[in-house]
């Protein structure tokens, strides 16, 4: 009786292994795949029910699951790709309004989406190397590094990074970092007078590097702080460009001290400014309008003063560049305006209000502008 019964068993599995039903379902599974892999997966369900764990069947079913794993693999690559360029037109639109504490809150939070994104880490590099160059503030300096030489390390094909740095590291005196840059880039600028000025740099860093010297960044941050000044002047070279949709920062606008005469002249006849007083480091005029009391060497010597006093101030507190001073004094209140080498104030009578100041300062800059603009035409 047992001998009869492994017999069956045996000839049943035989019969199951040898018969071309299973390899006729796995042919019919294999011509749908290439077409249509839903009906392809809905017979070889059908078939496993029928022929449960036959190899042929089960490599198949691991096929199509490793199929439609990278089909969703690719999907989901596709949308973060989507998603990582978005984030970067964002953070670039941000970068080019004029709130910069907005912008480096918005990249930092991409970060934790995309940290490895070497365009993100560029834009905050430029956000803060453009805070450096205008206040030479020292963190700023070093968040700037930090940021360029993750960009370059994340990406080695891009040339921005590297141009940035090289033009920072010069700028802060670490010449032999600087040199090392500007090897690096020799030739590889489309702009043949840039390559030229590339060469010229770097064999004018290279000039000034020294053996025992340690370059040691956070010194030379403080040293370039110490002295309101670049270590080497590399003019506009390696300088981010300004957000496109910020407002002008005047104290970057050179105004020509007749210029400033001629606006100041018009100024004195704008509701309730009673002098204008326009300065530089070697000059000073005060324009009065009709009934003025003030004596101009009293109001020049207040006026250079507040000038000095707010830019030293800003310098010793690590704010930047003064740029607008509004005092209430007991003649009356007075808006100073610094420019890039020149600054004028607006002294109103006692009894005009924040409003009123505001609107008239409006109109003195934008007739500042004017004459900027008459002078470019005249110019061009």
């Amino acid at each position: 009786m047992a001998f009869h019964s492994i017999k069956n068993v045996m000839s049943a599995f035989r019969s199951r292994t040898e018969s071309p039903r299973v390899f006729d379902a796995s042919k019919k599974i294999k011509a749908l795949l290439p077409h249509d892999k839903k009906s392809a997966a809905d017979c070889l369900a059908q078939a496993l029910e029928q022929f449960p764990g036959h190899s042929s069947l089960e490599d198949m079913r691991h096929f199509l699951g490793q199929n439609r794993l990278q089909e969703r693999l690719g999907e989901l690559k596709t949308v973060v790709d989507e998603a990582r360029r978005a984030y970067v037109q964002a953070a670039r639109a941000f970068a080019d309004t004029d709130n910069t504490t907005k912008a480096i809150e918005f990249i930092t939070g991409a970060f934790k989406r995309f940290p490895e994104c070497a365009e993100l880490h560029l834009l905050l590099g430029e956000i803060y190397l453009r805070r450096w160059l205008d206040d030479l503030n020292v963190e700023d300096g070093a968040l700037a590094c930090e940021c360029l030489e993750r960009a370059a390390a994340l990406d080695g094909t891009t040339l921005a990074a590297r141009r940035y740095l090289a033009g920072f590291y010069a700028r802060a005196g670490c010449f032999r970092k600087a040199t090392e840059l500007l090897s690096s880039l020799d030739g590889k600028s489309a702009d043949e007078e840039e390559n030229r000025y590339m060469r010229e740099l770097g064999t004018w860093c290279a000039r000034r590097v020294e053996d025992s010297a340690e370059e040691d960044l956070p010194a030379r941050l403080g040293a370039v702080w110490d002295a309101r000044a670049f270590a080497a002047d590399c003019r506009d070279w390696a300088r981010p460009r300004p957000p496109v949709f910020a407002r002008c920062d005047m104290k970057g606008v050179m105004v020509p001290f007749v210029a400033l005469e001629v606006v100041g002249r018009r100024a004195v006849d704008l509701p309730g400014v009673q002098a204008v007083v326009v300065q530089n480091a070697v000059r000073s005029e005060t324009i009065r309008a009709e009934g003025c009391t003030v004596e101009p060497s009293t109001l020049e010597g207040v006026v250079r003063g507040v000038a000095a006093a707010a830019s030293e101030s800003c310098w010793r507190m690590k704010l930047g560049h003064a740029k607008r001073v509004d005092l209430k004094t007991s003649a009356g209140r007075a808006n100073l305006v610094i420019f890039a080498d020149s600054w004028t104030a607006v002294l109103f009578a006692p009894g005009v209000g924040d409003t009123q100041a505001a609107i008239v300062m409006q109109q003195f800059l934008d007739h500042v502008a004017e004459k900027l603009g008459e002078i470019h035409e005249l110019h061009s």
